[in-house]
C-alpha cells in the first residue's frame, strides 16, 4: 500500500463525522386523548348498560340457584363503580342466594364486597355493624386479607371525618388492620401492592413507595381496571416529591382508564381539575370537573359527592367570575365600539362634504398603500427566508464545530500512526544496515524475501481502520444490517469489522471503485466485486439503490 493512498484514506475518515441526537423522555399530559375519551364516555356507558341488560335478562330467566348467584354477583361487580344503589341491590341479592345454597365461604366473600360498597357510599355505621358481625375465625384463608383491609379502609375513612383524639384512634386502628392485611396478602396480589403503596406514602417513605408502585405497574396491562388505581398512587408519589408535571401526567392516565372502564367515582379527574384551577386553566378545569360531577351524580355515593362538591363549587365560581369579567370587558368594548361608530359617522359626513377635494388624494393614498402592502409582503418573505437561512447557518455551524472537533481528534491519531510508521521504517533500515556491515547478506535476503512484515503491517492498518471508522460511525453495523434480510445480517468480532463490512465501510467513505478497495484490503478486484454482489442479493429494498442507502448512513 502506497503512503499517499494511506494518507488519502485517513483524510476521508477525518471529514465524514456525524452528530447523534438524544431523545428527551417527556411526561407531557395527554390532554387531547383525555378530551376525546370524555367525548366517547356516553358510548362506553351505553356498551356497559347493554352488557348489564344482557346479564339481567339471563338472571330473570334462570332457575338454577348457583347460576342466579353468579349472575347477581356479576351484576354487582358491573355496577360496583357505575351505579352505587344498583350495586348494593345485587350484592344483597347474591348474599340471599348464597344463603339458600348454603355456601358459607361465598356468603362471607359477598358480604365483604357489600361492606366495601357501603364504605364507598359513606354508610360507615352500616359497614361497621356488618363487619363486626363477621367472625374472623370462621373466614377462609383466601379472603382473610380482604377482611382486614376492609376494616382498615373503614377506619381510615372514619378517621378522616373525625378530629382530635378520635381521629388518631381511628387511624391507629386502620394501621393495625392494614398491617394484618399485609401479613396475610400474597406478595404479588393487587391488595398487597395497593396497601403497601398507601402505607409507605403515609409513612412518607416516598422512594420505597415509588419502587413498589413501579413493580406494580410492571405487573399490569395499561388497559386493566387496576391500572387507574396504580396511576393514582403514582400521582400521589409525584405530589409528595413536588413534581407537578408528573403528577398531572399520572392523573391524566388514571382518568383515561377510569372513563374507558365507566368508573364513576373519578377521584383522579377531579384532582386534576383542582390542579388546573390552581394554575388558572379555568376552561379545562371546568370541563373536567363538570364531567366528574356528572359521573359522581350517576354513581350516587354520598362520600364522593361531599368530596367533590367544594371543588366543583370553587371551580364553577372561578369560571363564572371569569365569564363575568369577560362580559364586563365585552360591555366596555361594545360602548367603545358604539362611540367609535358615532365618530365614524361624523367623520363620514365630513368626508362626504369634502369628497371631491379628497378623491384624488384617497386614490393616490390607496395606490401607495397597495404598494406598501406589496413591499411589506416582500419584506416579510425576505425576513422568513433570512430566518430560515439563519437557522440553516446555525445548524451548519454546529455540524462544522462537531466536525472540527472530530477532525482535531483523528488528525492527532493519523500523525501518531504516521510517526509509528516512520519509526518502524527507521528501525528496519538500521537492522538491514547492521546486517550488511556485518556481512550477513544471507540474513538480509531472508528478511527482505519474507512476507511476514507486510502481513503484520496490513493487519495493523486494518485494525486502525476499524477502530477509527467505528469511532466516526458507531451505529454503522446496526444501520447496515437494517438494510439486509435477517439471514443476511453480519455480526462483527468485537470491534473488528469483517471483510464485507470493511468493503461497505470504504463505500460509505466514498471509495466505490472495486480496484481501489481491492488494493486497500489486499484482495483481487474480482473478489471484491463478488462480495458486493452477494450482499446486494440479500438487500431488503431495491438492489440498485443498496449502495446509495449505505452512503447515507450517519447523515440523518
Amino acid at each position: 500500500m502506497k503512503m499517499k493512498q494511506i494518507i488519502a484514506i485517513f483524510s476521508i475518515l477525518l471529514f465524514h463525522a456525524s452528530a447523534l441526537s438524544a431523545q428527551k423522555n417527556s411526561h407531557a399530559p395527554r390532554y387531547h386523548v383525555l378530551d376525546q375519551e370524555i367525548e366517547r364516555s356516553a358510548s362506553y356507558d351505553a356498551a356497559k348498560e347493554h352488557k348489564i341488560d344482557s346479564l339481567r335478562q339471563l338472571l330473570n330467566t334462570t332457575r338454577n340457584r348457583q347460576k342466579a348467584h353468579r349472575l347477581s354477583f356479576e351484576l354487582g361487580e358491573q355496577y360496583h363503580s357505575f351505579v352505587n344503589d344498583s350495586c348494593l341491590h345485587y350484592y344483597k341479592k347474591a348474599i340471599g342466594l348464597a344463603r339458600q345454597i348454603g355456601d358459607r365461604n361465598t356468603i362471607f366473600y359477598d358480604k365483604l364486597m357489600l361492606i366495601n360498597q357501603y364504605i364507598y357510599s359513606s354508610n360507615h355505621k352500616i359497614a361497621l355493624s356488618e363487619l363486626e358481625g363477621l367472625n374472623a375465625e370462621e373466614l377462609p384463608d383466601s379472603i382473610i386479607s380482604r377482611y382486614y383491609l376492609t376494616f382498615g379502609s373503614l377506619y381510615e375513612y372514619m378517621g378522616n371525618e373525625s378530629s382530635g383524639d378520635e381521629r388518631e384512634h381511628y387511624h391507629l386502628l386502620a394501621q393495625a388492620f392494614n398491617d394484618s392485611a399485609m401479613a396475610t396478602a400474597g406478595k404479588d396480589s393487587q391488595l398487597y401492592y395497593q396497601e403497601q403503596c398507601s402505607r409507605l406514602i403515609r409513612l412518607n417513605k416516598i422512594d420505597e413507595a415509588a419502587e413498589v408502585c413501579n413493580q406494580w405497574a410492571q405487573s399490569l396491562d395499561p388497559e386493566e381496571r387496576n391500572y387507574a388505581v396504580m396511576a393514582y398512587y403514582q400521582a400521589e408519589i409525584a405530589s409528595h416529591r413536588g413534581n407537578k408535571e408528573e403528577r398531572k401526567y399520572w392523573l391524566v392516565e388514571s382518568s383515561i382508564n377510569d372513563i374507558r372502564h365507566c368508573t364513576k367515582h373519578q377521584m383522579s379527574l377531579w384532582n386534576l381539575a383542582q390542579m388546573l384551577a390552581d394554575e388558572d386553566d379555568s376552561n379545562r378545569s371546568y370541563k373536567y370537573v363538570e364531567h366528574s360531577w356528572k359521573c359522581v351524580q350517576k354513581f350516587n355515593a354520598g362520600m364522593l359527592t361531599s368530596l367533590i362538591s367544594p371543588v366543583f363549587t370553587t371551580i364553577n365560581d372561578s369560571y363564572n367570575n371569569r365569564l363575568q369579567r369577560a362580559n364586563r370587558r365585552m360591555t366596555i368594548l361594545a360602548i367603545a365600539a358604539g362611540l367609535l361608530a358615532l365618530g365614524l359617522g361624523v367623520s363620514y359626513g365630513f368626508t362626504r362634504r369634502r369628497g371631491k377635494l379628497l378623491e384624488k388624494a384617497r386614490t393616490e393614498l390607496a395606490e401607495n398603500n397597495q404598494k406598501l402592502s406589496t413591499l411589506n409582503g416582500q419584506l416579510s418573505t425576505l425576513n422568513t427566508q433570512l430566518s430560515s437561512l439563519n437557522g440553516e447557518l446555525s445548524t451548519s455551524n454546529a455540524q462544522l464545530s462537531e466536525a472540527n472537533r472530530l477532525k482535531e481528534e483523528y488528525i492527532g491519531q493519523f500523525f501518531s500512526i504516521c510517526s509509528q510508521y516512520i519509526d518502524k521504517l527507521d528501525k528496519y533500515r538500521l537492522k538491514i544496515n547492521r546486517k550488511i556491515i556485518a556481512g550477513q547478506s544471507n540474513d538480509v535476503i531472508k528478511i527482505t524475501a519474507s512476507e511476514q512484515l507486510r502481513e503484520d503491517e496490513q493487519k495493523e492498518l486494518l485494525a486502525n481502520f476499524d477502530r477509527i471508522f467505528l469511532g466516526l460511525f458507531p451505529n454503522f453495523v446496526d444501520r447496515f444490517n437494517a438494510l439486509l434480510e435477517p439471514e443476511g445480517r453480519i455480526t462483527p468480532h468485537g470491534q473488528q469489522l469483517t471483510t464485507t463490512l470493511r468493503i461497505f465501510a470504504l463505500i460509505r467513505l466514498g471509495i466505490e471503485d472495486s480496484a481501489s478497495i481491492a488494493e486497500f484490503l489486499n484482495y483481487p478486484a474480482g473478489t471484491i466485486y463478488n462480495y458486493r454482489n452477494r450482499i446486494k442479493v440479500k438487500s431488503l429494498g431495491e438492489r440498485s439503490q443498496f449502495e446509495d442507502q449505505v452512503k447515507r448512513i450517519g447523515m440523518d
